[in-house]
């Protein structure tokens, strides 16, 4: 039966419409890759990935990430009582228990409640540095896998590469925050009566405008990842091919396992919260493969524009 199937595969491969196809791939150049083919950058991908192991890269990234999710939680909750909204307390409490099981909100009542209504500057402080600790340190193991990538040369001193996390995750903090205005202050405005008043064209254009706006968030994000990540950066465009792909495949693995999660999954009914976890950590893992993969396709593009201008200087 095996032997059937390697027989069936090898005269698909061989087939006129798979020749035809690979030789459209071979002629067809992709913009932003200085000349590369289709077929040069499929190869190179499928090449890097079948002989690193990735797979467990990504999950020992992901788990990083996962251990800042408990004390950003705990950073975040303590600063919900410095926000000067009237009943927004009260009303975030019952939102909690509208979406928490009934009972593990019995369980977390009242230390959520403590947290939310009551000003706890010790929690807030210790929050706040433990989740620059973890999350720093998630970022600067994604480093260190960046720096095995056989694409780079150059090492960079740890004591270096930690202040370059803490940069990042700075950064990060930045484009989250204008990311969370956009969706809070976009819902804010589409409640209002100014927003009902708009035409059709122009409300489609409101919303279009809100998502560009986290797109272009998100890809600046991960292109500072890239560029202050790769130790060989000299002037990478902070939009590149890379970054951008990264950035829309991100959200297309977040909108397909929540899709997932919510209409065929049954891990809530089986686990319990503990089911909860499990989606974060598969997200996390599949959102750290995509960037290793945007990582990549952004070092071959760094790569193939510096032999194109060594080939230049040759040619002068």
């Amino acid at each position: 039966m095996i032997e059937k199937i390697k027989s069936w595969i090898n005269a698909f491969l061989k087939s006129r419409m798979v020749k035809t196809v690979v030789k459209w791939s071979k002629r067809l150049r992709l913009p932003g890759f200085y000349g590369m083919s289709l077929y040069g950058v499929l190869n190179f991908l499928i090449t890097t990935f079948t002989q690193s192991n990735y797979g467990m890269r990504s999950s020992a990234i992901a788990f990083k990430f996962f251990l800042a999710i408990f004390p950003g939680l705990l950073f975040f909750l303590s600063l919900i009582p410095f926000v000067p909204i009237e009943n927004f307390q009260q009303n975030l409490m019952l939102d909690i228990e509208n979406i928490t099981p009934p009972n593990i909100y019995a369980v977390i009542e009242k230390t959520v409640n403590d947290l939310v209504v009551n000003k706890h500057h010790w929690v807030l402080g210790l929050g706040g540095v433990l989740t620059i600790f973890y999350a720093s340190n998630g970022i600067n193991h994604m480093l260190m896998v960046f720096n095995t990538s056989h694409q780079i040369n150059l090492r960079r001193n740890p004591i270096k590469q930690r202040l370059i996390s803490l940069a990042i995750f700075a950064a990060f903090s930045l484009f989250v925050i204008i990311m969370l205005a956009a969706i809070t202050y976009g819902e804010v405005f589409v409640q209002s009566v100014a927003y009902k008043n708009l035409g059709g064209f122009m409300q489609f254009a409101f919303q279009l405008g809100k998502w560009l706006i986290m797109l272009l968030s998100m890809i600046l994000a991960v292109g500072t990842l890239y560029n202050l990540g790769n130790p060989d950066f000299s002037s990478s465009k902070w939009f590149s091919p890379g970054s951008s792909l990264a950035s829309v495949l991100i959200i297309l693995v977040s909108i397909i396992i929540s899709y997932f999660f919510t209409n065929f999954g049954k891990y809530n009914e089986l686990y319990g919260s503990i089911g909860t976890l499990m989606m974060v950590l598969i997200w996390l893992n599949a959102v750290c493969y995509v960037l290793l993969i945007g990582f990549e396709l952004h070092t071959l593009k760094d790569r193939q524009r510096k032999k194109l201008e060594e080939e230049k200087q040759m040619e002068i």
